[in-house]
């Protein structure tokens, strides 16, 4: 994502708008990232990496870390710390560089869709940003599998006996 100064700087209210939350800091990331900074240390995405993905609107990087934590947990049939951690350091890592060529990835389509840039930017605002909903939406629907794992096990108990 090299790009000039120039053009940074005629993307930043794009970029701004995408951002919503945070747009500061992220911001200073996509600068960074222009100079050639591709990995940053997101601690929020080390913390949480599903309901960080799922705040920020990332669905298909969401998607593809509960694939690969369901792939974890069927090939070593226990989770280990220590491939957990490797995962989470990788998703923290590479979480902001992600975000940012979503963002980026979006800005394009907004071009693409309208000459407007009043229109541009009401894309961006409203496919950006952040989603307190998909948080709870998340925690709800890891709620049932949660249930619907322990029920199945009892069942199974139940059934034996």
């Amino acid at each position: 994502m090299k790009q000039s100064a120039d053009t940074l700087i005629l993307l930043k209210d794009f970029y701004l708008a995408y951002f919503g939350k945070s747009k500061e800091y992220y911001w200073e990331k996509v600068v960074q990232h222009s100079k050639g900074f591709r990995l940053t240390f997101n601690i929020w995405a080390f913390l949480f990496p599903l309901f960080w993905f799922a705040y920020r609107k990332m669905y298909y990087a969401l998607i593809a870390l509960i694939v690969i934590y369901l792939l974890n947990g069927l090939v070593a049939f226990s989770q280990s710390f220590f491939i957990l951690f490797v995962i989470r350091l990788a998703v923290a890592l590479m979480a902001d560089k992600l975000y940012i060529s979503q963002a980026a990835s979006l800005i394009a389509k907004s071009k693409e869709n309208s000459n407007i840039r009043g229109q541009q930017v009401n894309f961006l605002r409203e496919k950006g940003g952040v989603s307190k909903e998909n948080v709870w939406i998340l925690i709800f629907s890891l709620f049932l599998v949660s249930f619907g794992i322990v029920a199945f096990k009892m069942y199974k108990i139940l059934i034996t006996t």
